[in-house]
């Protein structure tokens, strides 16, 4: 009832107000929530006095932030010194707190939890680049380079099976339409890279519609040949304008103004920037690092309202036109040895290499 941002949203805007909170907080973000995404954890959390605030972060989704016996037990001590007033040294609990690999639908925990004194922890911004050959490379190519199409929109792979609650990943194993999504994927890395926080696609796009709706997803291509689900983001590229002042390298924020819809000129080249969702995640030495964009399909409990009108995308990555994936790095990376089995960690399910024909030899050095 409300596409796009007017008094109704307005009046429920948190936005500065939150720097007035006074009171101690404690919060549960998860990065693949099936119903609220993640966004909260770049626009609210840091907004917060970090002298009073705790937060735990989490692949997975809400319900675990009640499920986990783990975070129930630190809540009920936050209550006791901030609500009872017990002195019970709740005070020297880390602020922030990064679980990886969370794994347990009925009691979640992780396999291990790095830590911060504030939110979000210092990260570097850098850049994977889009190249001929299905390539995700460090580095921009020069010259010239063929443009990469597909149809849009068509059927592509889920998250979810429909039940929103629960692990069930079936979804995920479907394949999508042929000729239906680009893939771009890089070289296996020689060491591990967390990538943490919102990721900006930053996309030259030539369209034979009038509009058309993207969807970028990042997985993780194992050495085993399993690929995992890690993050995603949309957008519909008519309502591309960006919020300058609230946008940064990694986060582009649109206006969602009904005055600033541009319909796409056919055939046209257009500059768009695309959000993944904020998430963290360490992809270990061996692994691929992989892009996908197709159409949006189903992802937990949420659906994009589909357009009729269909279309060839075409994406550029040439010299005057580089398309790039700029993400967040965090230093010094590091995860214990070996992969957690597949379809076990909370709502990122495992699917065989889909493009399996298209990963590039070579390893790749980077950040």
């Amino acid at each position: 009832q409300h596409p796009y941002i007017d008094s109704f949203w307005n009046s429920r805007t948190v936005g500065a107000a939150a720097s007035r909170i006074a009171v101690p907080a404690f919060g549960c973000e998860t990065w693949q929530d099936d119903e609220v995404g993640s966004r909260s954890a770049w626009t609210l959390w840091p907004r917060l006095n970090p002298a009073r605030t705790w937060v735990v972060a989490a692949n997975g989704y809400h319900s675990m932030c009640v499920n986990s016996t783990s975070i129930t037990n630190e809540l009920v001590r936050f209550f006791d010194r901030f609500v009872k007033g017990e002195p019970n040294g709740f005070e020297t609990t880390p602020h922030m707190q990064i679980w990886h690999e969370t794994a347990g639908a009925a009691d979640a925990e992780p396999r291990w939890v790095t830590t911060s004194s504030s939110w979000p922890p210092a990260t570097h911004t850098d850049r994977l680049y889009l190249a001929s050959a299905a390539a995700l490379t460090a580095a921009s190519r020069s010259g010239g380079q063929p443009a990469d199409s597909y149809a849009s929109p068509t059927v592509s792979a889920g998250t979810e099976d429909g039940i929103v609650f629960g692990q069930h990943n079936e979804l995920w194993k479907q394949p999508g339409t042929p000729g239906g999504a680009l893939a771009y994927t890089t070289p296996k890395l020689a060491r591990a890279v967390e990538l943490l926080g919102p990721a900006s696609l930053d996309l030259w796009l030539k369209s034979t519609a009038t509009d058309t709706n993207l969807q970028a997803t990042i997985t993780e291509v194992r050495p085993d040949g399993q690929e995992a689900y890690v993050a995603r983001g949309w957008l519909r590229a008519s309502q591309r304008k960006l919020d300058r002042r609230a946008s940064t390298p990694t986060m582009p924020v649109e206006t969602d103004l009904q005055t600033d819809v541009q319909p796409l000129a056919p055939g046209t080249l257009t500059f768009m920037r695309l959000v993944v969702f904020p998430f963290d995640y360490v992809f270990r030495a061996g692994s691929r690092i992989r892009l996908i964009i197709d159409t949006p399909s189903q992802t937990g409990g949420w659906n994009f309202e589909p357009l009729a009108n269909a279309g060839v995308n075409s994406i550029l990555h040439d010299s005057k036109h580089p398309s790039e994936l700029v993400v967040g790095t965090v230093p010094g990376a590091r995860a214990p040895a070996g992969y957690a089995a597949c379809d076990t960690l909370l709502n990122q399910p495992c699917r065989p290499d889909a493009f399996a024909a298209s990963d590039p030899p070579g390893q790749l050095h980077w950040p």
